[in-house]
């Protein structure tokens, strides 16, 4: 006798895996751009600078609170 998986049960564990994959990758994201932080204020100081990530556009540009970040050193 064959057992058949229920397409609820495929939903519901595509929908668990969705989710761990979505959680992983924000907290994946929040780690990595703490590490590019650190490597811009690093690549600063070994020129005798500041270090900060600036945004690329501005804020209107992009309708994003989490726009994309350049090193900048001053």
């Amino acid at each position: 006798m064959k057992r058949r998986t229920s397409p609820a049960l495929i939903a519901f564990g595509a929908i668990v895996i969705f989710g761990g994959a979505s959680v992983l990758l924000g907290y994946s994201a929040g780690w990595l751009g703490s590490r590019l932080e650190e490597r811009c204020q690093d690549y600063c100081a070994a020129r005798g600078k500041q270090g900060q990530m600036a945004p690329v556009y501005p804020k209107t540009m992009t309708g994003s609170r989490d726009r994309p970040a350049e090193c900048g050193c001053r």
